[in-house]
């Protein structure tokens, strides 16, 4: 019997062990969706790419951004839609036992148009593929 429980126990132990990351979010490609407040209903894609993730930061398109726990925050300057990149506030997420990961929250982006300055803001999500 306490054959039976040591091995059950030691099974769950290997599975959790093995299905923890400490890369998470995981590097690779993702697809980012940004929707603007105003004008409304403003929808622009990017491709993004994580190459590195650790606990106190994720690096996204080349810029690295602060993460603490679940939170992310920072500038995303490399971003295909945007002069001068975007400031992202959100959190990751991702199903139990699963490897497709999600970044959602709010952004913000500032652009000049005529000599004047702008500010631009949304919701963002980035999954990955």
């Amino acid at each position: 019997m306490k054959t039976n429980i040591l091995f059950i126990t030691s099974i769950f132990i290997i599975i959790f062990a093995t299905s923890c990351n400490k890369e998470k979010p995981s590097n690779g490609d993702y697809y980012g969706t940004f929707t603007y407040n105003n004008p409304s209903g403003i929808i622009k894609t990017a491709e993004i790419e994580i190459t590195e993730s650790s606990k106190n930061k994720i690096v996204i398109n080349g810029s690295e951004l602060e993460k603490d726990g679940k939170k992310i925050e920072g500038k995303i300057e490399n971003i295909s839609f945007s002069q001068f990149g975007v400031d992202i506030n959100g959190e990751w997420s991702h199903k139990l036992f699963s490897k497709n990961y999600k970044i959602e929250g709010t952004f913000t982006e500032d652009y000049y148009q005529g000599g004047n300055a702008y500010q631009n803001s949304g919701t963002f999500k980035i999954t990955s593929y």
